[in-house]
């Protein structure tokens, strides 16, 4: 825990698999250890060891939407997707998973626009907007609200503005390759 609060990823890799080598069935550990792997940006070892804490935990919301982050940062949105909705048949307010799949949307709109050399469409709109409305289904959840009251104001700007719907009349979902993995 210390050295993943420094931030000494490899050095927390390395004394927790010495731990779990002795205690394999530590989840404790085991999260740490996975948060070490994304830190370090190692998501498949991340996502290996999340799912050895489900083996353990198999009604783990919280682990759930860890997989689903690790999905996220590989771009697998629609796997990252899949995990959110595992996460919420165990807890169906639980405000984390609406917190992971607003960044999904997030993170999914970025790459989009990316590709796109930087240039934002309705379809991204249309996506910011879905992560918006998860945003407002996160802050029901107290434990969460204020992360997400913070991620609804950032994207406010974002978001399709009169104009666009005017322009876009009844379009009401992205329609890019881009974003095939929603559907």
């Amino acid at each position: 825990k210390i050295y993943h609060n420094r931030n000494e990823n490899e050095k927390a890799v390395a004394m927790l698999q010495r731990l779990l080598e002795k205690d394999p069935q530590n989840t404790e550990a085991l999260e740490y250890l996975g948060k070490a792997y994304m830190d370090l940006e190692q998501y498949n070892k991340a996502i290996m060891t999340y799912k050895k804490i489900i083996q353990i935990e198999p009604q783990n919301a919280r682990i759930f939407c860890n997989i689903a982050s690790a999905y996220r940062m590989k771009k697998n949105f629609r796997i990252a997707k899949n995990f959110v909705r595992k996460a919420l048949s165990i807890d169906p307010k639980f405000g984390l998973a609406f917190i992971t799949m607003a960044q999904i949307y997030e993170t999914s709109a970025e790459d989009c626009i990316n590709k796109k050399n930087g240039k934002i469409g309705f379809d991204d709109k249309l996506v910011y907007e879905k992560a918006y409305f998860e945003y407002q289904k996160a802050a029901e959840d107290p434990q969460w609200c204020n992360l997400a009251s913070k991620r609804m104001e950032a994207l406010k700007a974002l978001l399709p503005t009169p104009e666009d719907r005017f322009f876009h009349k009844g379009k009401k979902t992205p329609t890019s390759d881009c974003y095939k993995w929603m559907f």
